[in-house]
């Protein structure tokens, strides 16, 4: 499986994906689940797929990104496409699959708000996402001077404030080792950088921060998950056992002191995080 989404309040609604955005819903209205695979001519591997702020909707994305209510009967239950081709195009003769929109970020702290990232390190927003017609969805591209030019693996935004928001970018494919991660404070206007060489030399590929406490981040590494406790000053690693794979993805689910950590071919690890 690729992205997999449980609707937060919910769990008997869900949505499961394999490759190339092949994505199907499941509910209690649809037992034997549904097909909603994302549209488009090139679609990455692990196409994202985000729930709205209203869970009843949800984004996915293949060169441009698509909105679906899930509870509309077929169909109307389909997705609708709310942005032009945000990436470099096929980026030919390269293998197909580049040119994709590798992340997207929602928040429940503002319906309308969307980032997008691509795999060649394109950054957008979009603050009108949920407007009724779709075609007056409007989308515009961040620069930033530290914005490195790398696949961008995760876009976070706080669930409390949508002016802030986290960006992570793995230069695997680039041969570059360094990690990036991003912040913004002012709704993606400037950014941050709050890692520097305060954790290895490795690509970062999620960022998650504390249900309840926002100056606390958990990051996903290829060597590991770090933590910081003040936005990026220090960083702690977390756990000394992980086997030495790529973290894909970290998951703090809210009440639990339980970090989960995905790995590239290891299983799912826990560990508690309880001081």
């Amino acid at each position: 499986g690729m992205m997999n989404r449980i609707d937060p309040t919910n769990d008997r609604k869900f949505y499961g994906c394999s490759q190339n955005g092949g994505c199907r819903g499941f509910s209690p209205a649809s037992p034997n689940g549904f097909g909603m695979t994302i549209p488009g001519a090139r679609k990455n591997w692990v196409a994202p797929l985000e729930f709205a702020a209203d869970p009843k909707f949800v984004f996915g994305a293949s060169e441009a990104v698509y909105r679906m209510n899930t509870e509309l009967l077929p169909p109307a239950r389909a997705w609708l496409q709310i942005s032009p081709d945000l990436t470099d195009g096929p980026e030919l003769p390269r293998a197909p699959g580049f040119g994709t929109i590798t992340a997207l970020g929602t928040t429940t702290a503002d319906a309308n708000l969307v980032y997008a990232g691509t795999d060649s390190g394109r950054m957008w927003v979009s603050r009108n996402a949920m407007a009724a017609d779709p075609a007056t969805v409007t989308w515009q591209e961040l620069h930033s001077p530290l914005f490195p030019g790398r696949w961008v693996t995760r876009i976070t935004v706080d669930p409390d404030n949508a002016r802030i928001a986290w960006a992570t970018f793995s230069g695997w494919r680039s041969g570059e080792a360094f990690p990036h991660v991003l912040m913004t404070s002012d709704g993606g206007n400037t950014w941050v950088d709050i890692v520097g060489k305060r954790v290895p030399q490795a690509p970062v590929n999620d960022v998650i921060r504390h249900p309840s406490k926002p100056k606390w981040l958990f990051i996903a590494t290829d060597v590991g998950v770090f933590r910081t406790t003040n936005l990026g000053k220090t960083w702690l690693k977390v756990g000394d056992n992980l086997p030495l794979v790529p973290i894909n993805d970290i998951d703090l689910p809210a009440g639990s002191d339980t970090l989960y950590a995905a790995t590239y071919g290891r299983s799912v690890w826990t560990t508690s995080i309880a001081d």
